[in-house]
């Protein structure tokens, strides 16, 4: 049985629309993990975003055909065609800029940051996460505000700048939890506990790592490392 991020990124069909394309990107987006366990290299889903951006490019909507590239993108890194996919994802991020959508450049560049630590290019996805934080100051997208920081934590730490990262993890709980987001502190709580580790600071990993056990029990979400 196909998980259901992998029917996703299939979502675009000969019927697809501009919204068809915004929409399918954001599921596939979301979804990434579950459909990496689940895809082959036959999978059809890139074939059917290039299918989406020929069909955009030809009507003049760049528009749609940047949100179709973004979700082609999407795809080859689940696919782990990390070249293809960083190719696409940074030229969607341009098109979204000259095109002055933010949400959408915010988007890309998220997805731009996961492949470049798929990768190990951890600068590089320190460089993008910081791009993506100007457009989420004041208050304006902290959900995504959140994501950014904990990449910025991720690639710190893996960079050896454990204390950066820390303020980063703290950071990003911080805005989850005004947010009342449930699945914000399960995928940084594991991580922050592990930095506190690495500076000796065994009473706070201790700490967080209880919270940790206190989230299972309350929801039954398991503490993963994206």
């Amino acid at each position: 049985m196909q998980s259901s991020a992998h029917q996703n990124c299939h979502a675009s069909g000969p019927r697809a629309t501009p919204a068809t394309a915004r929409s399918s990107t954001t599921t596939t987006t979301g979804s990434r993990k579950n459909a990496n366990q689940a895809s082959t290299p036959s999978d059809p889903a890139p074939a059917e975003f290039e299918e989406l951006h020929r069909r955009f490019t030809r009507t003049g909507d760049r528009h749609a055909a940047t949100y179709a590239m973004t979700g082609r993108g999407v795809c080859r890194h689940v696919l782990s065609d990390h070249r293809a996919a960083l190719a696409d994802l940074t030229a969607a991020v341009r098109l979204f800029r000259e095109l002055g959508d933010d949400g959408g450049a915010l988007h890309a560049l998220l997805d731009l940051s996961a492949v470049y630590q798929e990768v190990g290019r951890y600068d590089d996805a320190i460089d993008v996460c910081h791009r993506g934080l100007e457009p989420t100051s004041g208050g304006r997208n902290s959900l995504d505000r959140s994501r950014l920081l904990r990449g910025l934590g991720i690639a710190c730490y893996e960079k050896g700048r454990v204390e950066e990262a820390v303020r980063y993890y703290e950071e990003s709980l911080r805005l989850t939890r005004e947010l009342h987001y449930d699945g914000g502190e399960p995928k940084t709580l594991p991580r922050l506990a592990e930095a506190y580790g690495a500076l000796g600071r065994y009473a706070e990993a201790t700490r967080v790592l209880e919270q940790c056990l206190k989230e299972f029990a309350r929801s039954g979400t398991r503490s993963a490392r994206p």
